[in-house]
């Protein structure tokens, strides 16, 4: 199910974002791929071998996939709108680890968008 093209905004963009990761386990999946992904990035610097990006982009992006294709049975964003995807995804982060959008039941989302 391919993005809609119609939105003029970064926070339209997040709105359409949201509608297409309301699978909890891809949800957890995404979580679970960009804490990863940092852990692999901050390993690059720190030991100064860059193979350890391409490991957190492999393991990241890998994990996001497989809840969008598995459980969310979407296209992920990053294929058509790479840059508002990326940004989409540090925001569900940031209100994930609000308490405004719940890993455990969507009922549980508290967002006031």
């Amino acid at each position: 199910q391919p993005y809609q093209t119609g939105f003029r905004t970064p926070a339209e963009y997040y709105q359409l974002y949201l509608s297409k990761h309301q699978n909890i386990t891809s949800r957890r999946l995404h979580v679970a791929g960009r804490i990863v992904g940092a852990y692999y990035f901050a390993k690059a610097i720190r030991q100064r071998k860059p193979k350890y990006i391409v490991y957190g982009l492999a393991l990241g992006y890998g994990s996001a996939w497989i809840g969008h294709f598995v459980f969310d049975k979407t296209k992920p964003a990053s294929f058509s709108h790479p840059v508002y995807s990326a940004l989409a995804e540090g925001r569900m982060f940031y209100d994930m680890a609000r308490g405004r959008i719940s890993l455990k039941d969507q009922v549980l989302d508290r967002r006031k968008d």
